[in-house]
């Protein structure tokens, strides 16, 4: 690996890497939710208001993330098309 090559295949493993570690950081907090989710079932058997609750606040956290990642790419696109016109 030498010159442009060599940090071509590098930048493609650093966001290989970056990739991995976003999918990791969501799937450790959809397990987090999920253990909470579990907790407050077995803490109140036949009451499931509780369960609701917190489904709805995990909806709503996942809506903004939603929003904001649909933001963050149009910044992205807007950048690109900026950067390929000048």
């Amino acid at each position: 690996m030498t010159g442009t090559k060599g940090s071509t295949q590098v930048d493609r493993l650093r966001a290989s890497n970056a990739e991995l570690k976003k999918k990791l950081a969501e799937a450790l907090e959809q397990q987090a939710a999920t253990a909470e989710v579990l907790r407050i079932v077995s803490s109140s058997p036949g009451e499931l208001e509780p369960v609701f609750a917190i489904r709805r606040q995990i909806l709503e956290a996942e809506q903004r993330q939603h929003e904001f990642e649909k933001q963050k790419a149009a910044e992205i696109e807007a950048a690109k098309e900026r950067e390929s016109a000048a």
